[in-house]
């Protein structure tokens, strides 16, 4: 490469890492707006865009910098390292921003927050003409456990309180109908108020539910609870008792017990929503029309997972056989005597790759347990990445042993592919996490 033509791409490469620069502090800026304004960190995308931008600025500032056009090895391995140190923190840096941010979109159905935005909502999903008895309900909830990848154990309390102008026939119940077992489900206590009686229900349930662990394990889930009447045919219909709650802001997370403890998944947010249901039978009642978008309550928990448990568990292990594999393209060169002195052989490295390759699938499997089945989760980017980099370790052992091996394989014994290997990995890393989490 000429001089005057390396100064001309050394001044476009300076000049674009400074625009990309500047434009994740804008980025930035609009992000500190969004969460000032809502006053919840609501701005995920934003601030991980913003990441990206200076992720990609280091990058080719570390290209200005280092000047790996020259192909000089020195400047070549300062590269190297500066890309995969910058993306190291870049990927960390992504969990962080997914781990903190509040999803209130996360909730199942259409979020109510106040009397009047559930007379609203009812009011334009009832029919017209039809009598409705409103029926206030609450929940508490006290204790929760994951029994498998789909079925989750939850205890606590829900009330009803009915005015004495509802008529007898409507039946003093609340149903849960997308409980597979209940445990326990009997009368806590009863009052009468004056112009309403109060009935509560203790309750520990097992409710089953198709979780989505694609996000596995920075996931969010949202356990909710469908709320029904015994005495919906009647006109029944359940509403959020509000007046229950201090606070009914979902990151205040009403009814959740504020002592309560997991290991893995901590409560972030909790509240009531709407969801509308359609029925294609008339559950044997024949005197009544079919439920078309029948408006339905819902308790939510919303529940997010302490992702360090799974990546300690799983990520030593991912760069330990990285690093084995980098210690096999290290040891690689055309000097015969290097390859004499380090015992080097093609048919030796293609013997150790196929053992660290059923090693890994071994490890993969004990990841795919832990996910429902039919689900792809965002770790399994660990054990993919280590299948393609085993591949690529045993591809580059056979060619760079062949009299014609292209240039690429044999400069200055194998630097090439151990130059890029590092940056390569994380590189794969931090666009896999950036395209599970901001662009999906």
């Amino acid at each position: 490469m000429t001089e005057p033509r390396g100064r001309i791409i050394h001044l476009v490469v300076l000049v674009a890492g400074l625009v990309a620069a500047g434009l994740a502090v804008v980025l930035l800026r609009r992000a500190a707006g969004l969460a000032a304004g809502r006053g919840v960190l609501e701005t995920g995308r934003p601030v991980g865009q913003a990441l990206l931008l200076a992720v990609v600025a280091l990058l080719l500032l570390a290209v200005a910098v280092f000047r790996p056009e020259r192909l000089r090895t020195r400047s070549l391995k300062r590269t190297a390292a500066a890309w995969t140190l910058t993306l190291l923190v870049g990927i960390v840096g992504l969990w962080q921003i997914v781990d903190s941010e509040v999803e209130l979109d996360g909730l199942t159905g259409t979020r109510v927050s106040s009397p009047a935005e559930a007379d609203a909502f009812l009011a334009a999903h009832l029919p017209p003409d039809a009598p409705t008895y409103q029926i206030p309900t609450g929940l508490f909830l006290q204790q929760f456990e994951f029994l498998s990848g789909d079925n989750v154990l939850v205890a606590g309390y829900v009330w009803q309180r009915y005015a004495d102008a509802i008529p007898a026939e409507i039946e003093r119940a609340v149903v849960f109908p997308e409980a597979i077992d209940t445990r326990v489900f009997e009368e806590a206590y009863r009052s009468d108020l004056g112009d309403a009686l109060l009935i509560g229900w203790y309750f520990e349930v097992t409710l089953r539910q198709a979780f989505d662990y694609s996000r596995y394990p920075l996931d969010r889930q949202d356990v909710w609870f469908r709320l029904w009447s015994a005495s919906a045919d009647r006109g029944a219909v359940l509403v959020p008792d509000f007046a229950s709650y201090k606070d009914i802001v979902p990151t205040s997370r009403p009814g959740i017990e504020e002592e309560l403890v997991s290991s893995v998944w901590t409560p972030y947010i909790s509240g009531f929503t709407y969801t509308l249901h359609s029925y294609n039978t008339r559950f044997g009642l024949t005197d009544v029309s079919y439920r078309n978008q029948a408006p339905e309550l819902y308790f939510n928990l919303g529940l997010k997972r302490d992702y360090h448990g799974p990546l300690l568990k799983h990520l030593p292990f991912t760069l330990a056989i990285a690093g084995l594999l980098y210690g096999i393209m290290l040891l690689g060169t055309s000097d015969p005597n290097l390859r004499s002195r380090f015992g080097f052989q093609t048919l030796a490295v293609i013997a150790t790759t196929g053992a660290l390759l059923l090693t890994v699938v071994v490890e993969h499997n004990g990841i795919r347990d832990t996910v429902s089945a039919g689900q792809v989760s965002y770790i399994e980017t660990l054990p993919f990445t280590l299948y393609g980099l085993i591949l690529l370790v045993t591809v580059n052992a056979i060619v760079r042993d062949r009299p014609d091996a292209p240039a690429f394989f044999d400069d200055r014994n194998n630097i090439w592919p151990t130059l890029l290997y590092w940056p390569v990995f994380t590189g794969i890393l931090f666009v896999a996490t950036y395209a599970v989490f901001f662009l999906s």
